[in-house]
Formats: C-alpha cells, sequence, structure tokens
C-alpha cells in the first residue's frame, strides 16, 4: 500500500486536476481513506469474504452480489484509465470490469497469473530486481514529470486512549537511551525471525539503557508475550494497534523501529523512522523500504530469495542472521544518526516532528480563497 500511495502521490501532484479513485482491501482501507490525494476509495470486504469462503459456504451467493455492487459502482463513476499497480490476477479482473478504455500493466515477465492479459498498455520497468516503489513510478511515467516524493501517511489525529496512555507512561520513565520498537510479527512463517532471537535482541537493547516495546497487531499478542516472558520485564508491550493510523501514530513516539519484513516497515519508513529490517526469503533490494534512513539485513544466501511455503533448509537465512549482529546494526545506525546523545533528546525530536506534521495538515485543510 505505502509503496503504491508514493506513485499516487506523484500523480496527483503534477496532475492536481485529475480525480482518483482507489480500489483497496478492508485491512488497507484505513492507510488510504483521508489521504489528500484520493477522491474516492472503494473498499473490499476482503476479511469477511475470506471468512465466508472458507466456514460459510451459503454466504457465497451474498459474496458475489456484494462483489457486482462494487464493480457497477465503479463502472458507473466513469474512471478513463486504470493502473494496475499489484500484477495479479485480482487486480488484473478489477481492472477489466472497471470499463476503464485504457488499462495500464506490466508485461507477461513482471507479472503474475496471467495478468497481462487484463491491461492494453504495457509499461516495461528498468530491470527485473528494481524497488517495489521504482516499479510502481515507472507505471505512471507518462503522467509523472519528476521523481517520487514524500509520502504523507494519514495519522490517527484521536488515538485510542490505551495508546495514549501508555505513551504517557514510557514518557514518565527515566530511561535516557532510545525509545525502540520492536514489531516480531508477519503473515507468512517462513519471513519469520526465532522467537528467542527477538528475545535476546531486545534485552541486549534495553541493557543499554534504551526502551524496548513490542508492537503488535491483530492475532499477534500471543507472539509478543512469549517474547516478553523471556526478557526479564526488561520491554513493554503495546497495546493493540488495530488500523495503519493507530500503528503510525504509535510509531512516531519511538526513535527506531526493528522488524521483519512486514508491511508495517514500510509505514514507519515512510513516517522517516529509522528502520532496521531483517530478511530471509524475500529481497530486500525488491521488498526493503525506499526512504532513508533504514539498513535492511539479508544473508543472500544461494536458496534465497525463494518463493517457497516450507523450507527444506531449516530456514537457514533467518536462523543464522544472529542477534548480536542485529543489535550491532541498531548501535551504528543509531551512532550515525546522532540518537541518544543526549538525555531528553528524543522528546524533542518527536515534538519538532509532530508540530511539523499538525502544520502540514494545518495548511491542508486551509480554504482556497483564490
Amino acid at each position: 500500500m505505502v509503496r503504491t500511495l508514493a506513485a499516487v502521490e506523484a500523480l496527483k501532484r503534477d496532475n492536481p486536476l485529475s480525480r482518483i479513485g482507489w480500489v483497496v482491501e478492508d485491512v488497507e482501507a484505513g492507510a488510504v481513506q483521508g489521504v489528500r490525494s484520493v477522491d474516492k476509495v472503494y473498499v473490499l470486504p476482503r476479511s469477511r469474504w475470506s471468512k465466508w469462503l472458507k466456514s460459510s459456504p451459503s454466504k457465497i451467493p451474498t459474496l458475489l452480489r456484494e462483489l457486482r455492487d462494487v464493480l457497477r459502482q465503479i463502472r458507473r463513476d466513469q474512471w478513463d484509465i486504470a493502473l494496475d499497480f499489484q500484477g495479479i490476477l485480482k487486480s488484473g479482473l478489477f481492472s477489466l470490469f472497471s470499463g476503464c478504455p485504457v488499462r495500464y500493466g506490466y508485461p507477461r515477465e513482471y507479472c503474475k497469473e496471467f495478468n497481462w492479459l487484463f491491461s492494453n498498455r504495457k509499461v516495461t520497468p528498468n530491470g527485473q530486481r528494481v524497488n517495489r516503489f521504482e516499479k510502481n513510478q515507472s507505471l505512471v511515467g507518462d503522467f509523472v514529470r519528476g521523481d517520487m516524493g514524500d509520502v504523507q501517511l494519514p495519522v490517527s489525529e484521536n488515538p485510542p486512549q490505551p495508546l495514549v496512555d501508555f505513551v504517557s507512561l514510557l514518557d514518565k520513565s527515566k530511561a535516557s537511551g532510545l525509545r525502540v520498537a520492536v514489531h516480531p510479527g508477519t503473515e507468512r512463517p517462513l519471513k519469520r525471525w526465532p522467537t528467542g532471537y527477538f528475545s535476546e535482541l531486545c534485552e541486549l537493547m534495553a541493557g543499554m539503557g534504551n526502551q524496548v516495546i513490542l508492537t503488535w497487531g491483530p492475532g499477534e499478542k500471543p507472539l509478543v508475550r512469549e517474547i516478553a516472558d523471556h526478557c526479564n520485564g526488561l520491554v513493554y508491550i503495546s497495546p493493540e494497534t488495530r488500523t495503519v493510523k493507530e500503528f503510525a501514530w504509535l510509531a512516531q513516539q519511538c526513535d527506531m523501529f526493528v522488524s521483519v519484513d512486514t508491511g508495517t516497515m514500510h509505514v514507519v519508513s515512510a513516517l522517516k523512522v529509522p528502520v532496521v529490517s531483517l530478511f530471509g526469503p524475500t529481497d530486500p533490494v525488491v521488498i526493503g523500504p525506499y526512504q532513508q534512513p533504514h539498513r535492511a539485513l539479508w544473508l543472500d544466501l544461494d536458496c534465497s530469495p525463494c518463493k517457497e511455503r516450507g523450507c527444506p533448509f531449516d530456514h537457514r537465512c533467518m536462523v543464522e542472521l544472529k542477534p548480536d549482529r542485529v543489535f550491532r546494526e541498531v548501535t551504528e545506525l543509531a551512532q550515525e544518526l546522532g540518537l541518544g546523545a543526549e538525555e531528553g533528546k528524543r522528546e524533542e525530536k518527536r515534538e519538532i516532528e509532530i508540530a511539523d506534521r499538525q502544520e502540514v495538515q494545518f495548511k491542508e485543510r486551509q480554504p482556497d480563497t483564490r
């Protein structure tokens, strides 16, 4: 989502009179709704549909009717151009049935699941091993004159009280080091780092006077509890963040972020919070954060990147990436950026960043008096 948003922001910037719509699944809808570059959002209730497909076959006719209604609404809105950033069967079908006479997509070798059949304008990226941000930029190349700018993610203006109380608790702490958020969860099992490694890393960072918090989303609480149970009370477990906006608000309160390859990594990177990301079966050149500052750790083994559902090599790509190396990278990046050099620097930095964002949001709300 964030990787696509960068291209959409550039599209609106260079074509301010254009009208932009976005088809998005419910899980990520919160990150798109409220974005100033997007004029219309079509939300697909994937969570409900998936549940019906798995356990309620009688609901399939209802699912099809809801899908039909979404497609009808898209066609009624009479869009001129479809941009298929995802490049898979599902996105290709939406592009085809959108009614758009012009449908941009990628050639056969740059997409999956016969997606190339559904587009009538093919755009070839600058190679197979390019970052997704650059690949997405190539798709809007006919309409964008300059490089992609910064991504302006919507951040919760009224975060839930448990999150506010949690950050207030952290602010009262006498810790003089960094506030480091660690996000261990990811959907794909092969991208997971061993739980014990996370515990060891958290202990190493907390032992240097840093404030370490474990962040988590729906269904991930048992994982963070297991990690915390082996840290001798040295880490904090954040309240659950149910939406991207809530997570973005919490991430803004931190100095650094450590995670495996997951969507939250791109959210934090877009907020300009330094990121240390851990890669195994995926290629950080293609999938990794695009914004600086960040460090992507990858062993680059002969067997990776891979698309296997199971690993015949005992998960070497993640197991051989040891906690002490990750800790060293976190420390070196902090020193490189001058973070944690003096007590109170974190609070001053965070206040400036929040003030800057509030100023931008205030200016955006001003009426056009021309």
